[in-house]
């Protein structure tokens, strides 16, 4: 890709809270049951996924490439643990 003057990176977001989980009907109880299991103890904002992928459009990111970013609130350092 470099050789394109392409950059591909990849943001794997963890949970999120969106209106998806109401369309399911998911309810309140099982989202706070998950909600426990992320370090954080809270889902992610959209906002939070949409400044990395501002960072990772923007020149900052320059330096940046081939990599996923894992936003998911330390939930991706449970798997590795077990």
């Amino acid at each position: 890709m470099l050789d394109r003057n392409s950059c591909v990176n990849a943001i794997s977001p963890g949970p999120v809270t969106t209106a998806i989980y109401d369309k399911m009907g998911v309810p309140a109880a099982g989202i706070e049951g998950y909600t426990q299991l992320v370090p954080m103890k809270r889902f992610g904002s959209p906002r939070e996924i949409a400044t990395i992928a501002t960072f990772l459009a923007s020149d900052d990111s320059s330096f940046v490439i081939g990599e996923e970013i894992v936003a998911g609130g330390g939930i991706g350092t449970l798997q590795r643990l077990t």
